[in-house]
This record gives structure tokens, sequence and C-alpha cells, in this order.
């Protein structure tokens, strides 16, 4: 009685965790994403179906059309058995992503490689150098006026200056 007890027991705690294809090699890796970048987290949000990380990226080997600017959003699953990677806030970590059909997510989970950066030595070591994205000249978030404030700066002390001398002048020639 007790053997059938411990099997029901055993059948009802049947739980499903996520598996991943054992490591075929860096080169594997970085064939099968679609974009290959190193950068930190910034802020992490939690969604409907998963999480989403927005990343400063770093460096990137792999893009796919034009994916990259200076910050990037990588979706994943909550991180339990979804397979989803459990990023941390300001950690930095090598991704390896995929780009979704729906042309603007890329997701990545624990069966792609991501990594934090400082056991991805070997993948470093494949990948050699990468290219740092090019950064906007104001970055979004950026007050536009506090690129305006010298140049007006300037321009009052020029035009205080000028009525200076012009009103001197006047009043020498008076």
């Amino acid at each position: 009685m007790k053997r059938i007890a411990l099997l029901l027991l055993f059948l009802a705690a049947t739980s499903y965790a996520c598996s991943c294809a054992p490591f075929q090699g860096y080169g594997e890796l970085f064939d099968g994403s679609d974009l290959v970048f190193s950068g930190k987290v910034l802020s992490i949000s939690r969604v409907y179906n998963g999480n989403l990380a927005e990343i400063e990226v770093e460096k990137y080997w792999k893009d796919s059309g034009g994916k990259f600017s200076e910050r990037i959003t990588v979706q994943t699953g909550f991180g339990d058995s979804d397979c989803g990677y459990n990023f941390r806030n300001g950690g930095q970590y090598l991704v390896y992503a995929s780009a979704r059909y729906d042309g603007e997510t890329v997701h990545t989970g624990i069966c792609s490689g991501t990594k934090p950066l400082s056991e991805a030595k070997g993948d470093l070591a494949w990948l050699s150098d990468g290219k740092v994205p090019e950064k906007p000249k104001i970055r979004p978030g950026d007050d536009p006026m506090n690129i305006a404030v010298p140049f007006v700066v300037v321009l009052v002390v020029v035009v205080l200056l000028g009525g200076i001398v012009y009103f001197a002048a006047k009043r020498k020639a008076a």
C-alpha cells in the first residue's frame, strides 16, 4: 500500500523543466543567433509573457538588419521552467539573441548561450574584437536646453560687449 501511495505521489509531482542540447561549440552558438553583443542591464520589467531587459550595448559581433543602437530591449521568459534567462540589474552579459517574427523583438534564454560577461572568456576569445555601436549626438532623454545654454551665454556676452562699445563710441563722439 505504501508503494502505491509513493508511486501516486511521484506521478502527481511531475514537473516540467527546461532542458538544453549539449554544447556544440562557439561557432554553433554564433551561427544559431541573429544578434551577438555584450552590455550592461539598465532595467528589467515584467510583462505578461516574461521579462524585458533594457541593455546598454557595449560591443557587438553579429547584427541582423541594423538592430543595433546604444540600447536594446531583450525579451526572455520568467526564468523558471520556461527557459527564460535570469538577468540582474546592473549585470554585464554576453547575449546571444534571436530576432522574432515581428522584426522588432529580440529574444534570449538559458539555452541560447547568454551568460555573465565574467563567465564568457572562451566566447570572447573565439569572437575576437567586437564593434562599438555608434552613439547618437543627442541621446534619448537628453535635454536639448543643456546644449543650447552655452550658446545663449556667449550670445548674451557678445551683445552686451557690442552695446558697451557702441555706447562708449557714441558718447565719445558727442
